[in-house]
């Protein structure tokens, strides 16, 4: 059984070395590494090359920056593994993370298998928490099965991390017409949900080695313009792969999370206060969000989650600013 493991890479030299020597050192040797950078202006693409030139199993794509989805899609292109599993660029697993994987693969023939990781701070302190959602290690299938993928969204039961998983090639290529390339944040919700609602069997594995190095100025935590977009890029993707496979999922639930997590980031960003309340007007204007509102239920969401949404639903974006701003003087 063949592996492929799809490395996308913008802007990653300063810990690039390390991952790549974490995946050039794996105990399971049926295995390619496939280097993606997506159009970095730091050292990383001579880094990639200076690996695929040494090392038999690297393969390198150079492409210009389309983002991190497209990076990986390009990466499942040209894989060869029965199963693929990804690495972000500046993260890094130990030795026996894939053997691992693939032993629980052949054994149960699961089309995705799960593990854990631990996350590593600024200051380069690791966790001693297991983080992989709340599923325990054992085999899913049938009714076990449906329940994972019909409370998908509703509980924080399974994570959408796809650098947790290695997915059967296959069901990651019956699904790449479905992926929308424009989306920066949230990329692993589609990904994970489509492979998900396709998947007959699912292994969960106790191996806990893969090191996720949390980034404050990260696309995940930081907000910019784009986010608004990508936000409706995203709710429509969502809508999308549920239709065409016939499942609900708790969709709206995610719409709703999705537009908190956005609310938050824009009104804690460091951005001017009157800049602020324009783009708090401009995404209450979306279709998208206008479409949310229209369902005025909020099921298990906090109080603050359910305020914030009143707020913005109610146009009352200076309250949405103060508040934000309150929070953050009384850390």
């Amino acid at each position: 059984m063949k592996l492929s493991v799809i490395v996308p890479v913008y802007n990653a030299e300063k810990y690039l070395r390390q991952c790549l020597d974490s995946l050039v050192n794996q105990t399971f040797s049926n295995m390619e590494i496939i280097l993606v950078n997506d159009g970095s202006n730091d050292g990383s693409g001579v880094i990639c090359e200076e690996y695929c030139k040494k090392y038999n199993n690297v393969k390198y794509i150079d492409k210009r920056n389309e983002g991190v989805m497209a990076a990986w899609i390009d990466g499942v292109k040209i894989s060869e593994g029965e199963y693929i599993g990804f690495v972000d660029a500046d993260d890094y697993c130990e030795t026996d993370r894939f053997e691992q994987f693939i032993n629980s693969a052949e054994k149960t023939q699961a089309d995705i298998v799960i593990a854990g990781h631990r996350t590593i701070d600024s200051n380069g302190n690791i966790s001693n928490a297991v983080r992989r959602g709340s599923i325990s290690p054992g085999v899913y299938e049938g009714e076990d099965l449906e329940y994972i993928k019909n409370t998908y969204f509703k509980e924080s039961y399974f994570s959408a991390l796809r650098w947790e998983k290695i997915t059967k090639n296959e069901l990651i290529r019956r699904n790449i017409s479905s992926f929308n390339t424009e989306i920066a944040l949230g990329d692993d919700i589609v990904f994970t949900l489509a492979t998900l609602l396709d998947a007959k069997k699912l292994s969960v594995i106790e191996n806990n080695g893969y090191y996720y190095r949390y980034n404050g100025n990260s696309i995940t935590h930081s907000f910019s313009e784009k986010r608004i977009d990508e936000l409706c890029y995203l709710c429509e993707n969502i809508n999308h792969i549920c239709k065409s496979k016939g499942y609900d999922a708790y969709k709206d639930l995610e719409f709703k999370r999705q537009l908190s997590v956005t609310t938050t980031m824009l009104i804690s960003s460091n951005k001017r206060f009157f800049e602020k309340r324009k783009l708090l007007q401009r995404l209450r204007r979306t279709d998208t969000v206008k479409n949310i509102f229209a369902d005025n239920k909020y099921p298990i969401m906090s109080v603050a989650e359910k305020m914030k949404l009143y707020l913005l639903k109610h146009k009352c974006y200076i309250m949405l600013i103060i508040l934000a701003q309150l929070k953050k003087t009384n850390k």
